[in-house]
């Protein structure tokens, strides 16, 4: 049994001004991961990571990359395996406990 896996709403990062790429990588496993690398309005050389926690999509932070973007910095958010746009599933009920 596995916790709910709610998706992301994509329409959230096309709602801002601002500019962003999707991107993947995969974890070491091979499992596939998804996030948003959003540019500030101008050139910068240093990046933030916001990684939600579990229950939590990348879309959740996006007031938090705005307010990091306005302040000159790059930000990667990205979704942990089973959230959001990643593939996987990382939270599961262990039926040890129910039996």
């Amino acid at each position: 049994v596995y916790w709910i896996k709610f998706q992301d709403n994509d329409k959230l990062i096309q709602q801002t001004d601002s500019h962003y790429e999707t991107v993947q990588f995969c974890a070491t496993d091979g499992t596939a991961l998804e996030g948003w690398f959003i540019h500030p309005k101008r050139s910068s050389n240093s990046t933030v990571i916001i990684v939600p926690g579990r229950g939590r999509s990348k879309g959740c932070f996006l007031n938090y990359a705005d307010m990091l973007t306005e302040c000159g910095y790059n930000v990667l958010l990205f979704d942990l395996r089973g959230e959001g746009s990643s593939s996987s599933h990382t939270h599961r009920f262990d039926k040890r406990f129910y039996s």
